[in-house]
This record gives structure tokens, C-alpha cells and sequence, in this order.
């Protein structure tokens, strides 16, 4: 279950927030439809309001300094993202490496 680390960090942070309705917002190469339906039924009889925002992957090249949106494929394994413009591995994920609850 790839999802379920997420799912376990999402339900940590609705409870510490204690709300009827919430936002949470996730990386774009992670599957929603799976991680949905686990964080359903580990919420039981709660009755929250789940809005799954999903967002972009952006990446920094530490080689030639491009900084932009990068396509990951969902995937069971760590992908290293290499740079669309120089090809270089030696990149940094600045957005969309993990979930926020909100």
C-alpha cells in the first residue's frame, strides 16, 4: 500500500486540526482514487468534509538551475527526477514532497 504512509500523516494532522471539514493536498504522482479510499475507512463513523487538492511537482537542477514543474509517474519505488532541461540527476524536490492538511 503505497498511499498508506500518507494516509497515516494526513490522519495525525485532522485530528490534531479537529474540524468538520478539511482540505488536503497532495502530490500529483501519488494515486488519489487509492489514498481516498483508505483514509475512508480508517475515519470510521467520522463524519468530515474531504476536499483532495492535487498539486504540481516542481523541482530545482542543482547543475544548470532550472526550476519548474516535472511529470513523475505513480509508482511503487523512489523515482530520482532528473532535470527536462540538462538531464542531470542532482536535483531537489521544492514542491510536492509531501501531503499538507488544511
Amino acid at each position: 500500500m503505497h498511499e498508506l504512509s500518507f494516509v497515516r500523516k494526513a490522519l495525525k494532522k485532522i485530528k490534531e486540526l479537529d474540524k468538520d471539514e478539511i482540505t488536503i493536498k497532495i502530490p500529483e504522482n501519488h494515486d488519489v482514487e487509492e489514498f481516498r479510499e483508505i483514509l475512508n475507512s480508517l475515519l470510521g463513523d467520522k463524519k468530515i468534509k474531504i476536499r483532495i487538492e492535487r498539486v504540481p511537482i516542481k523541482i530545482r537542477c542543482l547543475e544548470c538551475g532550472y526550476e519548474g514543474k516535472v511529470k513523475i509517474p505513480l509508482s511503487m519505488v523512489k523515482v530520482k527526477v532528473r532535470c527536462p532541461e540538462c538531464r542531470s540527476s542532482r536535483t531537489e524536490t521544492i514542491q510536492g514532497r509531501d501531503i499538507e492538511v488544511v
